[in-house]
Order: C-alpha cells, then structure tokens, then sequence
C-alpha cells in the first residue's frame, strides 16, 4: 500500500511539473509574439516624411521662377546703369560664375541632403553656425516687409490702370489754373500721380499722414496672396511660382510683340550696357 501511494504520488508531482512546464513554455511562446510584434511596429513606424516637389520639372521651373524678382527687372538695370554699363556687367558676371553659382548649388545641396529647414541645416553642420540661420530668417522677414509694400503699389497701379483715361497720363486741373496744375506741369504727370495719389506724401517731414484706405487694401491683399501661395507649402507654392513665371514671359513676349509701346532710348541703353568704353568701374575694383 506505501509503495503504491508512493508511485502515485510521483506520477501526480509528474503530471504537475508537465503542466508547469508546458503552461511555462506557453507564457514564453506569447511573450515572444509580442515583443515580436512590438519590434516589427517599432521598424515599420517611420518618421513623418518631409513633403517633396511633385517632380524634377516643377522644382526647377519652381527655382527659375523664385529667381526671377524685383531684383533681375528693377535693380540688376538700375546698378548696371549706375556702375558703369559694360565694365559693371563683365564683373559681374565673372564673380556669379565663380562665386554665385557656386554658392548657389552648395545652398541647394545642403538642402536636399539634411532636409532641413534653414536653422536645422546649419544647426546640423556645426551648432555653433546656428546664428546663421536665424540671421537669415531675419534677412528674409525684413525683405518680405519691403517687398510685400511693392506688391502693394503694383496693385495700386494694376487697379488704376482700368480707368480710362489712364490717371497719370494728364495733369489734374488743366481746364481750372490751380496750384495742382502748376505742380503737376513743373514735373511731369506720372510724378505728380506717383506722389500725390499713389503715395499721399505731405509737404513736411513733420507730417506723418494717415492711413491711405486704397494702399491699405492693397497691402492686405498682398499678404493674402502670399498665405494663399503658402498655405499648403510646397504643392502650392510650386504651383504658384509656375504660374507666375508664366505670365512673367506672356507679359514680356506680349509687350515686346503685341504692343504699340515705343520703347524711346532703348537703343542708347543697349549701346550703353553693352558697348561702352567706361572702365573706370574695373580699374577701382583692381586698385
């Protein structure tokens, strides 16, 4: 009988430690599902991914028409003209050769490869260059002020345009001998416009004036278009830089072609730019 209970005995703590083990196995088994599963959710998770131009066109179409600026139509032919014509061109075109160009596609480079905003790039290659990328969104928020107000002014002038006849082609005040009419006939209408209704400048430094409700609409609208153009980042400013490089050469291609403008000292500026015999800009530049 002891011996009996005795092997039942055994074959009972048998049994248990069969279940232990198998019930051991089992936590074993699901625990290595799940730190399984959570190893395949940590690889599978990626970081959100920057948003990227819809293709090679549209960045490069997106580049040329960021590039083409106030700076090209409105202050490259006023710098040219005032440094020398043709001397002041060469220079200038050696150094963007050498160094702008250059300069350029590094700036380029840099972004594409770190993916960066502009402090990021620079906190990236070195966190003492850190400074630089605040310095240039300081730079860009100064430019964007000045630049929005010329905006400002084109719509100005684009609204003003519609009416017939146009506002800045005759002196106020021709039939009535007024005040106006003097100081519109001393300089020239377009000045007089320019001054008078587009500006509102007062006779004093003293004066300030006030808020001009034409120009402050205008101002307003400016800025609209730019959160518009922004508002989705670069699937919307691509578009908008394509579009705008669109009608930048419809503009030009119809006012060189279609039009019946007379384009008085053009030549002399063409033989100016191109054919002058000035280098006194140069030889400073070398001495």
């Amino acid at each position: 009988l002891e011996k009996s209970s005795r092997s039942e005995k055994r074959e009972i703590c048998c049994v248990h430690l069969i279940k232990q083990r198998l019930l051991f196995r089992a936590d074993l088994e699901v625990a290595g599902d799940s730190e399984g599963e959570s190893r395949q959710d940590l690889l599978s998770e990626k970081p959100d991914a920057r948003p990227t131009w819809g293709s090679k066109a549209q960045y490069i179409l997106a580049q040329v028409g960021f590039s083409v600026g106030l700076g090209n139509v409105w202050r490259f032919p006023y710098l040219c003209h005032q440094n020398g014509g043709g001397s002041f061109l060469l220079l200038y075109l050696l150094l963007l050769f050498i160094i702008g160009i250059p300069f350029f596609f590094l700036e380029l480079a840099a972004g594409q490869i770190i993916r960066q905003g502009s402090i990021g790039v620079w906190k990236h290659i070195s966190p003492c260059l850190i400074g630089i990328g605040f310095a240039s969104c300081v730079v860009c928020s100064f430019v964007a002020l000045y630049y929005n107000v010329i905006m400002a002014w084109s719509l100005f002038y684009l609204g003003s345009s519609f009416q017939f006849p146009l506002p800045w082609s005759d002196c106020p005040g021709a039939k009535n001998e007024t005040a106006i009419e003097s100081e519109c006939m001393d300089s020239s209408p377009t000045i007089y416009f320019w001054n008078r209704k587009a500006l509102h400048i007062t006779d004093s430094i003293e004066e300030s004036g006030g808020l001009d409700p034409a120009l402050t609409g205008c101002l307003f609208a400016a800025w609209m278009l730019v959160c518009l153009a922004m508002i989705k980042g670069i699937k919307s400013s691509g578009k908008v830089e394509i579009c705008d490089l669109f009608v930048c050469l419809t503009e030009l291609v119809s006012g060189f072609f279609l039009s019946d403008v007379k384009f008085e000292g053009l030549d002399f500026f063409i033989i100016f730019l191109f054919f002058t015999e000035d280098f006194n800009v140069t030889l400073q530049v070398t001495d």
